[in-house]
């Protein structure tokens, strides 16, 4: 089983920050859009194509922290 991890950072002026890992063994990050962590959370998973079993359509593990 693959298991891939995003974090959430909190960045200046109430903005967050994912960074995640891709298929070629590197890190992405992005800034989000969201105004909260909740939001930010939910923005990740759908942008991932995280479902609510917290995997991928590729059958990938996520865990978002």
């Amino acid at each position: 089983m693959n298991m891939k991890i995003a974090r959430i950072f909190d960045q200046d002026a109430d903005t967050f920050a994912v960074e995640y890992d891709n298929n070629i063994g590197k890190k992405n990050r992005m800034r989000l859009e969201a105004a909260t962590y909740e939001g930010a959370i939910r923005e990740v998973k759908s942008f991932l194509g995280i479902d609510a079993r917290d995997t991928d359509a590729g059958g990938t593990v996520w865990q978002v922290e």
